[in-house]
Order: structure tokens, then C-alpha cells, then sequence
């Protein structure tokens, strides 16, 4: 074989020739072709060492990022039995010409588009649509035989679009060389064509499920980012048919934006046939078509293959004849039963191989075995029979151990009810996603659920704080004026601008403050500066800088203003609705979009947590000595700069994703930010208030302040908070397991949801549909009716 002429890096290190041709089997832009080549290469002089030493960091990403792939799919395969016996033979041919572009038109994308590096001879592509036919495992060599390398996948539900995917991506990784672009396998169903672009959501769901891809890179952007924008990911996108159809044609359209920044780039895309079609030839508006793609349409099944199958997979003589009568109705004449047209579809068959051919295990399948499916009154449709073999998947499922756990601790009729109020809620308050991603349940409950506990939980520190009315007074208005703020002043990717902005609002408050009650002749307490920097805390929470900087510049003016800084009968009441109301809004409008994968040091936090401790020291030096103020100020500053300093970021990882490593890792880093916040304000706390009434009143405060600072600043930065208030709450209304984690981890493992990342699907949509639907026949195996859909709200 002839490699790459530019090197397996690409670099061109070692070559001093400037051109090459030859004859044969060679690999070039990460493809492999056959036939004559010639390559012009021209003289380029030598990139800078941080150039090359970027270019070695993508290129030992990219080669990295292919080792977790190729890891995530085997084990997703061997889970899903795909080799058990074999995979399903699937079948395809072109798609019609009207929904792609015409074949002329890539050709010249490809021989003459702006950008591309590649001059070779097209000897090896199609000499038209019609030679892209084929079957099973040759994909990748259609692939490589269109121009472009860019492919729409076209089928009915249930062709085996999704699985063919996955066999695509791995056979790629098999022919990839060190250095070339990665084969990346990205469902659709959750990206928002008509509020971000691909790229952004690529980014974000990258940093997701493959930890390392969201580190910032030399470039300042993260890791995936970097390698999207040189080109050295392939994406192979599924479910385009699973976005909603209003906004379809936009999706179409921001992929074309994409591609077209990258013309050597390859692209595969899966919908099925009718959505594509309805957008693609949209009766009103404009066209559109996927820029530079040639298009195959999965076939139907021959039944001698599926006869093959479901024989091969059945274990045995005994399972053999259990299918004879029904082998008889798929063959001659006798084929035109419904049957027949049914298992056609690999959906289809594999789930009548689970429904007949599990494993003996007690309840493994459908008592009266495969030839119940021949009874034309229980089945006169292949509809009918579609539904009853939907409905039999999960007794099959449930009635045998999946290794490497054989304690069965959900019975087919818990797992059924659990699963369709899941898929419910996939259907209902997610408009369809296939997507399901545990940090998103926080959306199925009360939507002011986690602002009251933490709310609830900031009322102790308010009712034992020695401060009057005030306090509660300034944090209202402080909030009040931050939310309104926000319209003008969008939140940050981290809160440190607006606790920044908050410090300085506060500060400059209690300076003016200070100043207005000297000219009105009022007497001011000595410590009202420690008391215009707590009033600008909240507001800082809920936006960017200059939203912090208002509320806090009104809190501490109203503070002012609104009572001396004594214990007052009313206070406690006063301060804890203060309390209560700022922690509701912080944590209910300062929702994370996405989990945590661990922490960092924040410069501009830990400038801020500094700032504060100096501020509170000037303070107590003003109520109390130089020395307290001495202590309590470096006390402060350095649990401030602790606690501000810590903030959430993706951890280092090398391995792709799963959903209980991100639910671990968002739960370390909720835990870790709680006790650092705590520790922080609680210590500053103990400090300002026990230099004025002594340390046990100090040492009580500073505790209640802890306790309901570390939680509100935890529910910000990681999801961990919401999910597990999610989760109890739905587990009380029993629409959820109480270990749910290891109840979706055993479905997985049972076939029931597949799992890419970090994300869970339902094995195929039309499950999922089903049993959101409710309407499946009574449970034959256990005798038990099917329960209605529960509601998807809690």
C-alpha cells in the first residue's frame, strides 16, 4: 500500500521531493482509494515551532478522541448483541435523484471547489449515483467511491439506519491512520438548528461526552472546538427526521455552513425517506439540499435472510422447531402473509429474535411462542403485529440476567411503568428528543422545586443574623433591580463577573451611603461597610458585571436608609423573607445548562475573594481594633478567594463519557463547591459578626450562612442539586425508581436504551413512541393490564 506522500502527520517531514504519482492501493486525506495518483506537492517553507507543536497537540487529540470512539462503540455493540449471531445484512440502493444534488455538480465540488488540497485522479470514484449499491459491510467503500465523501442514508423506520452508522464508524477507525480525521457519530435529535449553530452545539455536546474535548486549548478555545476548525473530525450525523419539521430545512442549512469551511471534509446523514423528502421538496419556500452529498435508500429485507437468521439465532433444534410453522408462512407462495411484510424490516426481526429466541429463562418470551403471531384475528395487520411485538420487548428483556449483574431488582412491571413515563416525557415536555440525558429531569418537576429548598434552607442564617430590617430589605431591592438588569446584561459563562460586579456596586453603595447620611447629619455605625459587601453578594449571582454592579449599588443604598444595623423585633421576619425570596431567584434563573466534570482555579475569583477580605477587614477595624481587623480580614480573604476561586470545568479524561461518570464527576464538584462557598462566607461570617457580639453568636451565624451560601453557590455550578431533588421528588410520586442511575445502567445493559456518550436513547424511536402512547395489550406474562401513560409533569 501507498501511504499518505505528506506523511502520516501530514507535515511533509522527511519529503524532498515535490511531487508523487503512482499505481495502486494508497490512502490519502484519510481514505483509501485504488488506482493511478498524482499529487503535486509545492514547495513550502518551514512553519514555526509553535505552529508544529499546535499541529502535534490536534493530531494526538484526534488520535485519542479515535481511541475512545473505537472503545465506546465495541462495548455499545457487544451490548447491544449486534455479532449475536451475526448483524443483520442490510441492503441499499440510490436514492432518487430529485432529493440530492446532481451527480455533475459534485463531481465539480469535488475536482474544482474552493479550498480543496486534493489533486488526484478520479478513477476511483462512481461513475454515477447508480454504482453506490450495495450491502452489509461495504459502506465504507461507497463512501470512498463519491467524490465528495459526503453520503445522505435514506430508510424507513426500523431499516437499520443506526446500526449501519455504528458498523460505518467502526470500519472507519479500522482504516484510519495516525493523524486523519475522526469518524464521529452524533445524534441529532437534541441540537436547536433555529436558536445555535452546528458548530456551538457540536462543541458543547462534545465537552459533554468526551471529557478532554472541553479543556481550553492554546487557541483559548476548547479543545473540540480546535479540532472541528481544522477539520479532524468527520461527522456521521443520525436522526435528522428526529428535529422538528418547522425547522429542518435550517438544520440542512447550517450543515452546509459547516461543510462549507471544510470542502475535504467527509459527511454522512441519516433521516428517514419521508421527513427528508417533505424538506428537501418543501411545497412552500425554498429548497434545500445537502451541499456536495450523494444519497443511498435502505431496501427491505429478503426474507430467506431473515428465515437465516431467526434460525440461526435460535439456539438449537428446539428453538428451530418452535419456528416451523412460521418459516412455512415466510416461504412460497404462502409469503404473501402479513408476516412477511413485517420482518422485513431489521427492527422487526431483531425484536421477534428477543420476543422468541431469548435465553429459557422464566418469562423469556411470549408463552404460546412465534406461531401466535399467524393468528389472523388476535393479528390481521402487520400494524397489529408491529404493536404486540413492541409490547412483548420488555417482558422478553426483563425475563432474563443480564451479565455482569444476575440481582433482578425491577420486575417487568416496574421497569415497563418506569420506562414509559420516561419516553412520555421525551414525547411530551421534550417535543420529541430521543435524547435522554439525566441532568434534563429537573425540567419534569415543579420549576421552582430547587429555588424553594434552597430558599427554605437560607432562612436559618437569616433569622439568627444580628442585623435589622435592612438586611432583607436591601436584598430585595438588590434583586429586583439585578433581574431587571439582566435584559441589558446576559449572565456569564462564569458568575465571577457578577460577584465581581456586585463587590463594586456594593462597595460604591455603601460609600454613597455613608456619604448621604453625613450630609443629612445621621450618625453611621462603624461597620456599615461590611454591610454594603454582603447586601452586593446575591445581586452578583443572578447576571454579568453590570447587573451585579446595579444591585448591589441599590441594595446597599437602600440598606442605608432603611433602619440602624441593630436587632429590631421585626428584623428576623423581615431578613428571612429577604433571604428566602434572593435564594429562590439565584437558583431558579441560574440554571446550569450542562453537568460539571470538575473544577479549576478562577484567577478573577480568587481576585474577588481577596477584594472582599480586604473590605471586610477595613470594616471590623472601623466596629472593633486594628488586630481583629487584621485577623478577620486575612481569615476572609483567604476563605473568599477559596470559595470564589474554585469553579466548575471538564475534567481531563481520554475515554468517552458515560452518563454515571458525569453524574459522578458533577456530583464531586457540587459537593466540593458547597464546602469551599461555605467555608468561605462562613468563616468571613464568624469573624465580622464575633468581633461585635462575641464567638458564639459568631460561630452560630456563620454556620446558618454557611449552610445556605454553600448550596446556592453549589445549584449554580454544578446539576447535581437539581437532579437529585428531581429525582426524590419523582421517586416520592412514584413515577421513578429511587435508584434511578442503576435502573437506566440495567436497562441499558438489558438492550432496552442504548447509550452514546453520555446520553441514553430508547433502543429504537418507535419504542419510545409506544410507550409513551400507553396503549399496549395487558401484560399476558404477568397477568397485570397496561397501565395508562403517567403525566411526564410531576
Amino acid at each position: 500500500m501507498v501511504r499518505d506522500p505528506l506523511g502520516e502527520d501530514g507535515t511533509g517531514a522527511g519529503q524532498s521531493h515535490n511531487a508523487f504519482s503512482g499505481t495502486g492501493e494508497y490512502v490519502f486525506q484519510g481514505r483509501e482509494f485504488h488506482g493511478d495518483i498524482t499529487i503535486n506537492q509545492q514547495p513550502r517553507t518551514e512553519r514555526p515551532s509553535a505552529r508544529a507543536a499546535d499541529d502535534r497537540i490536534l493530531t494526538a487529540a484526534a488520535d485519542d478522541l479515535a481511541f475512545a470512539v473505537k472503545r465506546q462503540w465495541e462495548k455499545e455493540v457487544a451490548l447491544r448483541r449486534l455479532n449475536d449471531p451475526y448483524p443483520l445484512p442490510v441492503r441499499w440502493r440510490a436514492a432518487s435523484a430529485e432529493l440530492l444534488e446532481p451527480w455533475t455538480s459534485i463531481v465539480r465540488l469535488a475536482t474544482t471547489g474552493v479550498g480543496r488540497a486534493s489533486a488526484m485522479s478520479p478513477s476511483a470514484w462512481a461513475a454515477e449515483p447508480q454504482a453506490l449499491s450495495g450491502t452489509d459491510g461495504e459502506l465504507v467503500d461507497v463512501l470512498a467511491r463519491v467524490p465528495t465523501g459526503r453520503l445522505v442514508v435514506l430508510g424507513e423506520p426500523g431499516s437499520g439506519k443506526s446500526v449501519l452508522l455504528v458498523r460505518l464508524v467502526l470500519d472507519l477507525l479500522a482504516r484510519r491512520h495516525q493523524g486523519a480525521p475522526v469518524p464521529l457519530l452524533v445524534p441529532l435529535a437534541s441540537w436547536a438548528p433555529d436558536a445555535e449553530d452546528l458548530d456551538g452545539w457540536l462543541e458543547q455536546r462534545l465537552g459533554t461526552d468526551y471529557p478532554a474535548l472541553g479543556e481550553r486549548g492554546r487557541t483559548g478555545a476548547t479543545r473540540g472546538r480546535e479540532l472541528l476548525d481544522a477539520g479532524l473530525i468527520m461527522l456521521v450525523l443520525d436522526g435528522l427526521d428526529e428535529i422538528p419539521g418547522d425547522v429542518r430545512g435550517r438544520a440542512i442549512a447550517r450543515i452546509n455552513d459547516t461543510m462549507g469551511g471544510h470542502p475535504d471534509l467527509g459527511l454522512v446523514l441519516a433521516s428517514r425517506s419521508d421527513p427528508f423528502l417533505t424538506t428537501v421538496r418543501a411545497g412552500e419556500g425554498i429548497e434545500v439540499r445537502v451541499t456536495g452529498a450523494a444519497g443511498i435508500e435502505l431496501l427491505p429485507l429478503d426474507l430467506d435472510t431473515v428465515v437465516s437468521y431467526l434460525r440461526d439465532s435460535a439456539a438449537g433444534p428446539t428453538g428451530v422447531a418452535r419456528w416451523r410453522e412460521v418459516f412455512a408462512a415466510l416461504s412460497g407462495e404462502s409469503a404473501r402473509h402479513p408476516l412477511a411484510r413485517l420482518l422485513t424490516t431489521p427492527l422487526m426481526a431483531s425484536l421477534a429474535r428477543t420476543a422468541y429466541n431469548s435465553p429459557p429463562e422464566e418469562g423469556a418470551g411470549p408463552a404460546d411462542g412465534p406461531v401466535e403471531l399467524l393468528d389472523s384475528a388476535r393479528f390481521p395487520t402487520p400494524e397489529a403485529m408491529r404493536a404486540h411485538l413492541l409490547d412483548a420487548f420488555l417482558p422478553a428483556s426483563y425475563g432474563r440476567h443480564p451479565a455482569p449483574t444476575p440481582r433482578r431488582e425491577w420486575n417487568r412491571r416496574q421497569a415497563s411503568h418506569f420506562l414509559a413515563f420516561l419516553a412520555a416525557d421525551l414525547e411530551g415536555r421534550q417535543r420529541g428528543s430521543t435524547d435522554l440525558r439525566w441532568w434534563e429531569l429537573a425540567g419534569a418537576t415543579p420549576r421552582l422545586l430547587a429555588g424553594v429548598v434552597v430558599g427554605l434552607a437560607a432562612v436559618p442564617a437569616a433569622w439568627v443574623m444580628p442585623f435589622g430590617p435592612w438586611l432583607g430589605l436591601g436584598m430585595v431591592v438588590g434583586v429586583v433591580v439585578a433581574m431587571l438588569a439582566r435584559r441589558w446584561s446576559p449572565p456569564a459563562a462564569t458568575f465571577n463577573r457578577g460577584l465581581g460586579g456586585g463587590l463594586v456596586g456594593s462597595l460604591l453603595g455603601a460609600l454613597v451611603g455613608l456619604g448621604a447620611r453625613h450630609v443629612m447629619g445621621i450618625d453611621s455605625p462603624a461597620g456599615y461597610l461590611v454591610s454594603g459587601l454582603a447586601l452586593g453578594l446575591i445581586p452578583g449571582f443572578l447576571g454579568g458585571f453590570r447587573a451585579g454592579l446595579a444591585g448591589g449599588f441599590a441594595a446597599s443604598i437602600v440598606g442605608a436608609f432603611a433602619g440602624e444595623p441593630a436587632m429590631g423585633k421585626a428584623a428576623p421576619l423581615v431578613n428571612s423573607v429577604g433571604f428566602f425570596l434572593a435564594a429562590l431567584c439565584v437558583v431558579a434563573l441560574g440554571t446550569r445548562a450542562v453537568p460539571a466534570r470538575g473544577l479549576r482555579w478562577s484567577p478573577l475569583g480568587i481576585v474577588n475573594g481577596l477584594a472582599a477580605g480586604v473590605a471586610i477587614g477595613l470594616a471590623v477595624v472601623l466596629q472593633s481594633d486594628p488586630l481583629s481587623g487584621a485577623v478577620a480580614g486575612l481569615v476572609a480573604a483567604a476563605a473568599g478567594s477559596f470559595g470564589a476561586g474554585l469553579e466548575a470545568r471538564p475534567a481531563e479524561a481520554t475515554v468517552a463519557a458515560d452518563p454515571q461518570t458525569v453524574l459522578r464527576q458533577d456530583r464531586v464538584t457540587f459537593w466540593t463547591i458547597a464546602m469551599a462557598g461555605g467555608i468561605g462566607i462562613g468563616s468571613a461570617t464568624v469573624f465580622v459578626v464575633g468581633a461585635d457580639l462575641g464567638l458564639w453568636k459568631g460561630v452560630q451565624t456563620g454556620v446558618a450562612n454557611a449552610v445556605a451560601t454553600g448550596l446556592a453557590w453549589a445549584f449554580l455550578q454544578a446539576t447535581y442539586g437539581r437532579f437529585t431533588l428531581a429525582r426524590c421528588w419523582l421517586a416520592a410520586r412514584r413515577r421513578l425508581p429511587w435508584r434511578l442511575m442503576p435502573f437506566l445502567a440495567d436497562a441499558h445493559r438489558r438492550g432496552v436504551l442504548r447509550q452514546g456518550g453520555a446520553t441514553y436513547q430508547f433502543r429504537h424511536a418507535e419504542l419510545q413512541r409506544r410507550l409513551a402512547r400507553g396503549t399496549g395489550p395487558p401484560d399476558r406474562l404477568s397477568g397485570v393490564p397496561a397501565r395508562p401513560r403517567p403525566s411526564p409533569r410531576g
